[in-house]
Parts: structure tokens; C-alpha cells; sequence
């Protein structure tokens, strides 16, 4: 039952998924350019396009943090992010 569960959870999330251009994804991130940072955190626009920005940076810090199970716990990604990195 839980595989039919996630199969169709899959399949109704890949209905509304699409990919967006690198114009697009460079247009919504063209406010980090000018961020200011206090303290390590930084002031995010409260728009779409700083939501769309935002959003992309923590699916890829989420995507960095996968290790492979079957070896020693190696990222997936060759990339070794801290693990203490968060994204509020």
C-alpha cells in the first residue's frame, strides 16, 4: 500500500513539475548580486521571484546532503557541503 501511496504521490507531483530556463532562474536570483548580509544571514525579497530563487538554493543544499547508503556514507555528489549549513 505505501508504494502505491508514494507511486501516486510521484506521478501527481510530476503533472505540475517543469523545468525552468537559466534566463528564468537568473532573473529570479539577480537580487542575491546585491543581498545584504548581517550577522550570516541574509535579507531575501518577500516576492515571487526571491520565493523561486530561495526555494532552488535549498533543493540543491537538500541534494548535496544525500550519501549513499550502501558505501561509507559518501555524498552522492562528490560534494562535501558542512553538514552544519542551514537554510532558514
Amino acid at each position: 500500500m505505501k508504494c502505491l501511496v508514494t507511486l501516486l504521490l510521484l506521478f501527481a507531483a510530476s503533472l505540475v513539475a517543469h523545468a525552468e530556463t537559466t534566463e528564468n532562474m537568473l532573473n529570479a536570483c539577480r537580487w542575491v548580486e546585491t543581498a545584504k548580509v548581517v550577522d550570516h544571514q541574509m535579507t531575501i525579497p518577500t516576492d515571487f521571484a526571491g520565493g523561486k530563487c530561495w526555494g532552488a538554493f535549498t533543493v540543491l543544499q537538500f541534494a548535496f546532503r544525500i550519501v549513499d547508503g550502501k558505501t561509507d556514507r559518501r555524498p552522492l555528489f562528490s560534494i562535501c557541503a558542512p553538514e552544519n549549513s542551514t537554510i532558514p
